[in-house]
């Protein structure tokens, strides 16, 4: 595994993680907002997980409110991770479009824009 993937499956991994949960669409859905944003590049998945005040998830485990996923689940999350960034089958699927903001239904839509879709509790704009 080249070390841009390894990198970016460790960042992807922890956002799945805590965005996303056991879900596969859900999983699907947050891969695809962080390759949006990430305009389709590998190398731009830690900058864009990372980004300040992105990832609800990031930001809690930044400000020490939750904790990082233990070993265990941080290895099962970067298995779904890899399988993702390199499109193995059945982790190739787009349910979200050129989406780039979502919220799950906690939260009332912040930003105004048209609901472009909706995956369980989770809208995308």
């Amino acid at each position: 595994m080249t070390e841009t993937l390894e990198l970016a499956a460790s960042c992807l991994a922890i956002a799945l993680y805590g965005e996303a949960g056991s879900n596969i669409h859900n999983q699907a859905s947050i891969y695809n907002v962080i390759m949006n944003r990430s305009n389709s590049r590998i190398e731009k998945v830690c900058d864009t997980v990372y980004k300040k005040n992105q990832f609800e998830y990031i930001t809690l485990v930044e400000e020490g409110k939750r904790d990082f996923p233990n070993k265990k689940h941080f290895l099962e999350y970067k298995l779904i991770a890899i399988k993702f960034l390199t499109k193995q089958k059945g982790y190739n699927i787009n349910p979200v479009g050129n989406a780039k903001f979502y919220h799950d239904t906690r939260i009332k839509n912040p930003w105004g824009y048209p609901l472009k879709y909706a995956v369980n509790n989770l809208r995308f704009y």
